[in-house]
């Protein structure tokens, strides 16, 4: 049963908060339903039931790989920045040796990932040659195992949204205002994510995996998240619609929430998947002075 597979799914997310989930699912019974497949991002919710397909879940893993990729393309380049105090020029970066290179690689990716989420039926013949499937990930590297685990978060993150509208739909009070809402699902998915982690206990086939990088894996898969949501809506990342805010909104709701140093390497890796998001959307700010890379990120999301 679907249900239960949910379930499962955040329980691995977050297994510090099993009896919260359980207890979830005693009072308000939620139904999660895989549907009948169909072109597009199916992910919708009512008082009755949470429905995906399973195009949308391989989507995530494509969005979610390509993305990492890109993150090549940004990441060595904004950690030297920061460590020697330099300001971020876009014209610097770009005349980077083998960077157009990269920026091709990522974007072929792209445009695969949405061919794949777009064609007429579900045909794994689509699927990008060089991209480990889900099943097939604990054969891969550990790389792409590390990404796999945020895709993982990724997806409970989204499950963890829609399942707060269905919560919200089903309990007596005043409704939110539709961006109040959407805002009130992202936090509440990313404090079920994160906002125990000190309760974690790692397993013992999982060495290392202290609270803190518990924590800061989590918080790149809740990112990463944002990311893949710039990348399927046509919008660009500060235009608003009448029920949802902009993905630039979520991004900056979702990083104050934070209480991680600034030497964490999620603050590296969210930059990344901003300036991913702003190339998509050709918003890539030319100029940028900032004290740390959380500060580049606040102004990567607010710039405009």
């Amino acid at each position: 049963m679907y249900n239960d597979e949910v379930l499962g799914l955040f329980k691995i997310a977050a297994p510090e908060r099993t009896q919260d989930f359980d207890s979830i699912w005693a009072r308000f019974r939620p139904q999660f339903e895989k549907v009948a497949d169909r072109p597009g991002f199916v992910l919708e919710t009512t008082s009755w039931f949470i429905r995906s397909t399973d195009r949308t879940t391989l989507t995530i893993w494509l969005l979610g790989y390509a993305l990492w990729q890109e993150m090549y393309c940004w990441a060595s380049f904004i950690f030297e920045l920061a460590r020697h105090r330099k300001e971020f020029v876009l014209a610097d970066f770009e005349s980077l040796e083998g960077q157009q290179e990269e920026y091709a690689k990522a974007d072929a990716l792209y445009l695969a990932a949405l061919h794949f989420m777009n064609s007429d039926t579900l045909d794994m013949k689509l699927w990008p040659v060089g991209v480990p499937r889900p099943g097939e990930i604990f054969q891969a590297s550990k790389e792409e195992q590390l990404v796999n685990d945020l895709v993982h978060h990724t997806v409970a993150f989204f499950y963890l949204h829609e399942l707060r509208h269905f919560i919200l739909a089903n309990e007596s009070g005043q409704p939110l205002e539709p961006i109040q809402e959407e805002l009130e699902c992202d936090r509440w998915a990313s404090e079920h994510l994160l906002g125990r982690t000190d309760d974690y206990r790692p397993q013992p086939a999982q060495p290392g995996q202290d609270a803190t990088v518990v924590k800061s894996k989590r918080a790149m898969g809740v990112a990463l998240g944002a990311a893949v949501m710039a990348h399927i809506q046509e919008l660009g990342l500060w235009e608003t619609t009448n029920n949802h805010p902009s993905v630039a909104q979520r991004f900056i709701e979702l990083s104050k929430t934070l209480s991680l140093g600034t030497e964490d390497h999620y603050w590296n890796v969210a930059c990344t998947f901003a300036l991913a998001s702003l190339r998509r959307k050709k918003g890539l700010p030319t100029r940028v002075s900032f004290s740390d890379l959380r500060n580049l990120l606040s102004k990567l999301l607010e710039a405009r």
